[in-house]
């Protein structure tokens, strides 16, 4: 006995119950049985395959004999056109030629044909040739050959090659006297092929079957029925049977029975003609199936079938693959069942070791505590490490447990599982293990020190801390440099603009051009930036608000129209028709659009660029959408194909491009997409142009929870007239804290016609709407004393206020700052830097229409 009072170590050795044995031999016998049963449907298969390809070699040589018949047909009758006049014994001679070719063909045979003034002296001269008692006849039903009645014409029975004694009796037979023959004879006049038609007992040979082609006067061969039965002279006929066509087929069958069906579908009865090659002292079984094969011949117009059966026997079956594969089986089960067996008692044995190693775990070198706890909470054993936890558990008696503890074991003991509890003792903690031996009623508990882990994992945490404040960090400074960037970059764009409005030099004109076009690209550039800091980051959240997405469309296109008229390319648009009112980020998706477009333009000299939308899918609330952009510009190499979606990736990085760009727009557009749930995939042809596709799902509106409430009197964008010859009678308030910004702002609105207030901050822009009447309010939103958002809650929260449109200015372009504006009560907003016409129009938007409709007067 150890120290944890467990007996010395035993083998252990599986035990198998009695129902487990009969199982096991159960199994055995199935799988005989199992294997037994697949080979022999794979033998059977094989004799099954083994009779339809000998069946087919048969079929084959039958059908390859039918064909020659139709060879020697043509020869005879050849034989007759090559001549003027064939005589008696030429025929005979040549068709004794043919028939030793062709044993399987009977006789050959000559029917001239023959007029009614002709039969006399036809009879004379062959009764003068040695035919003494020679005349025309013709056969009765019942086989009798009587005197031929009168007719018009008749086809004569002339030569038959070979005759033989008994069949002289045929010479003369008027074959158009017996019905089916005659039948024959007149489609084969007609048609110029071989027709068939049972003999009867005509030849004395058994069912026979005479073939008649027919013979025309001249020396080519009519091409109608008309000439066919002009011409017609007489004919050539075979003769035939099952038995002879059948013969000699010994060697195509092989060693199985088979037996063959020639029917004649002419013959009311048919007839059939058997062929065994083997006898019939093989031993069948009723259970062994019949193999069956059929195949119809169109023999000459008449349909013959060739039937093939074969009763499988036991000389089929290959018994000893039977035999073999049963015995295989069964000494691969057998061996399974060994290794099983052993592999159970080697885990037996593995767990005897692993239970051993885990008794002698309770040692005093052990450095982890190992404990043994009753169910009554009785401490029974623990090693010193184990003796410090049980200290710091406070036991107020002693050798017990708390009651926690003790309630924990009972537990374990209960569900006969371990479980595990964590405890600390000063700076380490531990992880303990109780295990239930539930047939003693005691568990033992393993302690593991996890206090490594457990710094490991706070580290962790506060690098993960660390982390997230510097990424907040990051945000708030990219929106405090986007906002302290967009201010001035305001000012100085619409300082450029407002003084190309003034009387310029064409000199001075130029430059001003050049300075907004640079501060554009400027502006362009650190979106740019922005946007890739924030998707690294992944502090790019997504707009949910509503948008016409057509309108998105118009916007992209309009931002590229002046490149497009400048190198007078062709814009092509394709857009179906289709609910444009959806549920996205509307702002995203014009940046994606506006990249694409401006890529296909920039990259393009002459030709077009086209821009394709297809609806893709419906669904119950949104739809899915295609855009594909195709230009003939420059295109891209195959080896930088699949690297420009990379971060800052240019087709040509030398220093003498042609092109200009950070190489972040199309690495920015395939993250817009991919975080708009979408795809983007893009193929190219050097100097032939590209394309780029991209597919989008978006929500459709069913509700105006997200819209804006337009004004009352506001009228659509789509009636105003150009912003040049817009002269707007209105009082519009200004709050913007910035001097440079308000002289823009202002000058931009007086130039249009408006009387402009301003105001500093919000609280001015209040006291301000006291003591005025204004029709429009622009605010900033971030301004000293009180923001633009306050002073707008705070305005909203008057009724008499509430039909003031107020337009947010913001230079800050960060996410969220629709809802923002939204919530605080606005009902647009306008992202510094803004251009005369950006502004004139948002204005025009929310006039109320007498106001507008003033103007216009």
């Amino acid at each position: 006995m150890d120290i944890l009072g467990n007996t010395e170590r035993r083998p252990i050795q599986p035990g198998y119950s009695p129902q487990q044995l009969v199982l096991f031999w159960l199994l055995g016998i199935a799988i005989c049985l199992l294997t037994g049963l697949l080979t022999l449907k794979l033998s059977l298969s094989h004799s099954e395959e083994e009779f339809q390809t000998k069946a087919d070699i048969v079929y084959d040589e039958v059908t390859r004999r039918y064909s020659t018949l139709e060879a020697v047909l043509t020869s005879l009758a050849g034989f007759h056109h090559a001549s003027d006049h064939v005589s008696d014994v030429q025929f005979s001679t040549f068709a004794q030629e043919l028939l030793n070719a062709y044993p399987y063909i009977r006789h050959a045979i000559f029917l001239p044909k023959l007029d009614h003034d002709e039969r006399q002296e036809f009879e004379e001269e062959m009764q003068d040739r040695g035919y003494f008692q020679f005349s025309i006849r013709e056969m009765t039903r019942d086989g009798r050959f009587i005197q031929s009645e009168n007719r018009s014409e008749y086809l004569i029975l002339k030569v038959l090659e070979p005759l033989s004694p008994h069949m002289g009796s045929l010479l003369g037979l008027d074959v158009l006297s017996a019905p089916e023959l005659a039948k024959a004879v007149n489609e084969a006049s007609l048609t110029g092929r071989g027709i068939a038609s049972a003999a009867g007992n005509l030849t004395h040979t058994g069912e026979s079957v005479i073939i008649f082609k027919a013979v025309y006067q001249g020396r080519y061969t009519p091409t109608d029925e008309n000439e066919r039965l002009d011409m017609f002279n007489g004919a050539v006929a075979i003769v035939t049977d099952a038995e002879s066509l059948l013969s000699n087929l010994t060697p195509w069958i092989g060693n199985i029975g088979v037996t063959f069906n020639l029917v004649n579908s002419a013959s009311d009865e048919g007839r059939a003609y058997s062929l065994d090659s083997i006898n019939s002292t093989q031993v069948t079984l009723s259970t062994l199936p019949t193999l069956r094969y059929r195949r119809e011949i169109n023999f000459y117009g008449q349909t013959s079938e060739l039937a093939f059966t074969h009763e499988v026997s036991l000389a089929d079956i290959q018994s000893y693959w039977i035999l073999l594969t049963v015995i295989s089986s069964l000494i691969i089960y057998i061996a399974l069942l060994s290794t099983w067996h052993n592999l159970k008692a080697a885990r037996l044995h593995e767990q005897e070791l692993e239970g051993y190693a885990a008794r002698a775990a309770f040692s005093e070198e052990n450095t982890d505590p190992i404990m043994r706890i009753d169910h009554d909470g009785k401490l029974l054993y623990s090693n010193d490490p184990g003796q410090k936890i049980i200290e710091d558990w406070n036991t107020d008696i002693d050798g017990f447990v708390p009651q926690d503890i003790r309630e924990f074991v009972n537990n374990v003991l209960t569900i006969n599982q371990y479980q595990e509890k964590e405890t600390s003792i000063e700076a380490t903690h531990f992880t303990l293990r109780f295990v239930p031996r539930r047939d003693q009623n005691y568990v033992n508990v393993y302690g593991r020190d996890d206090t490594e882990q457990k710094q490991s994992e706070l580290a962790l945490i506060e690098a993960k801390q660390a982390a997230e404040a510097a990424n907040s960090a990051k945000s708030r400074f990219l929106a405090t440099i986007s906002h302290e960037v967009r201010t001035p970059m305001n000012g100085v764009l619409g300082m450029l603009e407002l003084l190309q409005k003034t009387p310029l030099s064409k000199k001075q004109h130029s430059f001003t051009e050049n300075a907004l076009r640079s501060g554009k690209s400027l502006l362009v550039l650190i979106n740019d930036i922005l946007d890739f800091s924030k998707i690294e980051s992944n502090n790019l959240k997504l707009e949910h608000a509503p948008f016409n997405i057509k309108d998105t469309i118009q916007d992209a296109l309009q931002i590229v129209a002046n490149d497009v008229k400048q190198k007078q390319l062709n814009l092509i648009t394709e857009i179906p028709d289709f609910n444009p009112l959806l549920i996205g980020d509307e702002q995203r998706l014009r940046q994606i659009l506006i990249n694409l477009i401006g890529n296909a333009v920039k990259f393009t000299e002459k030709g077009d660029v086209i821009v394709r939308v297809m609806k893709t899918a419906e669904y119950k609330t949104g739809i899915q959408l295609k855009f594909e952009f195709t230009d003939t510009g420059i295109g891209i190499t195959p080896q930088a194909l699949p690297h420009i979606f990379n971060d800052f990736t240019q087709q040509d990085d030398s220093t003498t491009r042609k092109f200009g760009g950070t190489g972040l727009g199309l690495a920015i557009t395939k993250q817009l997409v991919n975080l708009m749930g979408g795809e983007i995939f893009a193929e190219s042809t050097l100097n032939k142009g590209s394309s780029f596709w991209i597919t989008l799902q978006f929500e459709t509106q069913r509700t105006d929870q997200y819209r804006p409430v337009t004004h009352p009197d506001a009228i659509a964008p789509a009636n105003e007239p150009p912003h040049e010859q817009i002269v707007v009678n209105a009082r519009i308030l200004l709050a913007e804290d910035n001097s440079i910004n308000q002289e823009v702002a202002s000058a931009m609105l007086e130039s249009a016609g408006c009387e402009v207030v301003v105001v500093n901050n919000g609280q001015q822009a209040l006291l301000a709407l006291e003591n005025e009447r204004f029709d429009l309010v622009l605010m900033d939103c971030q301004m000293p004393v009180m923001d633009g958002f306050k002073a707008t809650k705070k305005l909203r929260q008057q009724a008499k206020y509430s039909h003031i449109p107020v337009i947010a200015l913001t230079a800050d372009i960060q996410q969220g700052i629709t809802q923002q504006c939204q919530l605080a009560g606005m009902d647009d907003y306008l992202s510094k830097p803004f251009t005369h016409d950006d502004l004139i129009e948002i204005v025009m938007r929310w006039l109320p229409k007498q106001v507008y409709q003033q103007a216009l007067t």
